[in-house]
């Protein structure tokens, strides 16, 4: 399976519930309870919770959606590293945030795991 690192350091925004969130948000996900956005930006547009910075990669195959233990074998990686995750699907493929400061440990026990990097 391959992943796609992303550039850049990502953010998590925690905004009030029912917040749009900033214009070049990479991610809005509301709940009842709370707007999550993540972006490259460690201003949030209101006054929020932040946690990050966080580096990013996804998973760079389209998942069919009866899969089955795709996350959960990736994240035990990282657990089996001690590296914490922040995770997040999309309709396609699942999302991977890892702490900054951890990313080349989250990469090298990837890596040793079979996970391959795009390019």
């Amino acid at each position: 399976m391959k992943l796609e690192w992303f550039d850049g350091a990502y953010w998590a925004l925690r905004l009030p519930a029912g917040s749009v969130g900033p214009a070049d948000a990479f991610c809005v996900m509301r709940t009842p309870d709370e707007t999550t956005v993540i972006t490259l930006s460690d201003r949030p547009p209101v006054e929020a919770r932040t946690s990050g910075p966080w580096r990013m990669f996804r998973i760079a195959d389209e998942l069919p959606h009866d899969a089955v233990g795709i996350l959960a074998s990736l994240s035990a990686v990282l657990a089996e590293a001690r590296v914490p995750i922040l995770a997040f699907g999309s309709f396609d493929t699942d999302y991977v945030c890892v702490p900054g400061e951890l990313a080349g440990i989250a990469r090298k026990a990837l890596r040793e795991a079979g996970y391959d990097e795009l390019d």
